[in-house]
């Protein structure tokens, strides 16, 4: 039980901070990472790393993964 509980808000917490990427750097495909560290700075203070390789890869890697079970959730509803 807990265990279904801790990944629900893990996997919810990937994916706010996958929108708000997608919003910060105004794309969904190719998104302004300098942007994002910029905004996400100025509203919270910290700095975050995704204008490096290592952001770059992880957010490509998260998107591909959430691609993915999309279409896996659209074919198990579709047959």
């Amino acid at each position: 039980m807990w265990a279904i509980l801790i990944i629900i808000v893990l996997s919810a917490l990937v994916l706010f901070n996958l929108i708000r990427i997608m919003i910060f750097g105004k794309s969904i495909i190719k998104p302004d990472f300098e942007r994002v560290d910029e905004i996400f700075s100025r509203k919270t203070g910290f700095t975050s790393q995704w204008n490096t390789w290592y952001g770059k890869s992880i957010y490509y890697i998260l998107l591909t993964g959430l691609i993915i079970v999309t279409l896996i959730l659209i074919y198990a509803m579709i047959s």
